[in-house]
């Protein structure tokens, strides 16, 4: 660790070294916090993404089809055929 430094080598460490030092370590912790809390942001973000999706596909009876034959009324009169859009801006 840094804060060894000083009995590894044999010399007085030398005032921009212990400032280059402390420089460092302010730059790691403030990393770490902010590392801390971007774990936080992203756990809570999957959480409420992974209650959403158990809200939505949760259910207590069957699902109805989305689909159902019989019940559509084809009101220009023609076969029965599906309507195809185009989306485009």
């Amino acid at each position: 660790p840094l804060t060894g430094l000083e009995s590894t080598v044999e010399e007085p460490l030398s005032r921009r070294l212990i400032e280059a030092r402390e420089a460092l370590r302010h730059a790691a912790q403030q990393t770490a916090m902010e590392a801390a809390v971007n774990h936080t942001v992203l756990r809570r973000a999957v959480e409420a993404g992974e209650a959403f999706l158990q809200a939505l596909f949760s259910t207590t009876t069957e699902p109805e089809p989305v689909y159902r034959t019989g019940e559509r009324k084809d009101e220009g009169g023609g076969t029965g055929a599906g309507w195809l859009l185009d989306r485009k801006a």
